[in-house]
């Protein structure tokens, strides 16, 4: 088989990796759980896209910083970062960073905004 026609392959085990899901998804997933019991008087279907944006935004963050870092990493002896060690290609993970980003955008737009509006000034501590 030729190499070069073959366009290389991405493992799951690197993408997961890649968005931190090991690490922090559950931590990602209880905090909106939490954050939405406080917010909502009843759970509604709202929960699940809040639930949605909370772990694509975040994992959003990891892969546009293990973009940014792959060169630095690289230096370390083992790598936690799958670009920095190959396991991942640079536009897989282009490619997801922009997948993450759209999902985030469209889960925004099925968040009631009261009560979205209401939930950024609370993480950032401002008032509204």
């Amino acid at each position: 088989m030729d190499s070069r026609n073959s366009a290389p392959t991405v493992q799951a085990a690197a993408v997961l990796r890649l968005i931190r899901f090991g690490a922090y998804g559950p931590l990602f997933m209880a905090t909106a759980l939490f954050g939405a019991l406080l917010s909502f008087a009843q759970p509604e279907t709202g929960l699940v896209v809040l639930e949605l944006f909370v772990a694509t935004s975040s994992a959003f963050g990891f892969v546009i910083n293990d973009i940014s870092d792959r060169d630095l990493d690289a230096q370390e002896p083992d790598p936690r970062n799958p670009l920095a060690d190959g396991t991942c290609p640079l536009f897989a993970a282009y490619a997801i960073a922009v997948l993450l980003l759209v999902i985030s955008g469209i889960c925004l737009l099925f968040l009631p905004l009261p009560k979205t509006y209401t939930l950024v000034c609370i993480f950032t501590n401002t008032r509204g």
